[in-house]
């Protein structure tokens, strides 16, 4: 395995950018280079990817169950149906990542960069947000039961159709946050919190059906 890391590094110094269906299972990245790199579909379970820049890095189904990608770059990353189940991504850079439909369970995203990620239908159940900065992300249809989003930073996100039955919201930053209701709120975390219910974040249905063309501005 450190040989076929080592060739994929000389590869890439060559300018190969082409790893569709590799396997670095277990490989050891810390710190690599592989930014812009084709890794769709790629297996990298367990793979040591800390401090790792895979900025705009195609990640498309690519299996990162158990990966390390703690301190890693994957800023405008496209993670679109990946499996990271179980994963480090703890204080990540995951600005503007691609993570539609991405199975992220149990992974740990504390103080996690998620700036305007698209997360649509993204699998979150009992993840690790706390801290984690989702200003302007787009979560609509995104599954979070019980997931830890305590002092997260959720404004301006869109969580229309979200599923957050059972989440942690201690001191959640909701600014502007478009709710599971398909409401806009603009009010600070007390007054939003002061008006919570259980039938508040499910049971949701939002009067708009947003496509792909829209998501981002969270326009219906």
């Amino acid at each position: 395995m450190v040989r076929k890391n080592c060739e994929v590094l000389n590869q890439y110094a060559l300018g190969n950018r082409d790893f569709c269906q590799i396997n670095l299972s277990r490989s050891t990245l810390q710190g690599a280079d592989l930014s812009g790199s084709d890794l769709r579909r790629a297996s990298l379970v367990g793979a040591d990817l800390r401090n790792a820049c895979l900025k705009e890095t195609k990640l498309t189904g690519a299996d990162l169950m158990g990966a390390d990608l703690r301190g890693a770059c994957l800023e405008n990353a496209d993670l679109g149906l990946a499996d990271l189940t179980q994963s480090e991504l703890q204080n990540a850079n995951l600005k503007g990542a691609n993570l539609t439909g991405a199975i992220l369970t149990k992974a740990n995203l504390t103080n996690a960069t998620l700036t305007g990620a698209v997360m649509w239908r993204a699998m979150l159940m009992g993840a690790i947000l706390k801290g984690a900065n989702l200003h302007g992300a787009i979560l609509i249809k995104a599954i979070l039961l019980q997931a830890n989003l305590n002092e997260a930073n959720l404004s301006g996100a869109n969580l229309a159709e979200a599923r957050v039955m059972d989440a942690e919201m201690a001191n959640t930053n909701f600014t502007e946050t478009i709710m599971p209701d398909g409401k806009f709120y603009k009010l600070d975390r007390e007054e939003l919190w002061s008006k919570r219910s259980p039938k508040f974040f499910i049971n949701c249905q939002p009067p708009f059906n947003p496509n792909i063309s829209n998501i981002r501005q969270g326009v219906g």
